[in-house]
């Protein structure tokens, strides 16, 4: 089996960094809402992209990528309330 992941590994690394851009504002300006949003925001979309990462498996045992859903369903979300639904 090929697959190319290099759009999800891209997409990681942008979401994570507008979660660092988003902590470093709010470390400069504690009151500023729309970096708590930027963080906010970058957890939801590192989520999504972590999860939907676990869920690509191979049924090729040379290939050790397994299923890991159960887990990836797990995730928390950056929103509590947003856990209990």
């Amino acid at each position: 089996m090929k697959v190319s992941v290099d759009g999800l590994r891209r997409n990681l690394a942008r979401a994570y960094c507008k979660t660092v851009r988003g902590y470093q504002d709010h470390k400069k300006d504690d009151n500023d809402i729309y970096a708590l949003a930027d963080i906010k925001d970058g957890l939801d979309d590192l989520r999504q992209m972590i999860g939907a990462f676990m869920c690509m498996y191979s049924d090729d045992p040379d290939d050790l990528m397994t299923n890991m859903t159960d887990e990836a369903e797990k995730l928390p979300f950056a929103n509590p309330k947003e856990n209990e639904k």
